[in-house]
């Protein structure tokens, strides 16, 4: 849904001052990180578990695209997802309607 998807990506924004520096890589990977959680079943997961597994999907999504600075790529894998991995599971874990 369009809807978990936005209050998704407000929330990792509203909560960390570096996703909001790399906004449109967040961006992307927040809604990539949601799609995740609404195709898989997350209720059999642990939350360690859930962040291994959306740790790995979204690294994988950032070395496929064609990103191109290498250092970037370095910052986004080491920095940006595990953050954006942590907002996200707190988030879906949290929301009202979960």
């Amino acid at each position: 849904m369009t809807t978990l998807r936005i209050e998704a990506t407000d929330y990792v924004l509203d909560h960390s001052w570096t996703c909001r520096r790399a906004r449109k890589h967040t961006c992307r990977l927040a809604r990539c990180a949601v799609e995740y959680l609404e195709t898989h079943d997350t209720a059999a997961y642990g939350t360690s578990e859930l962040n291994d597994r959306l740790t790995l999907h979204l690294a994988a999504r950032v070395r496929n695209e064609q990103v191109g600075n290498p250092l970037l790529i370095w910052i986004l894998l080491n920095v940006v997802v595990p953050m954006v991995v942590r907002l996200v599971i707190e988030w879906w874990l949290n929301r009202k309607d979960a």
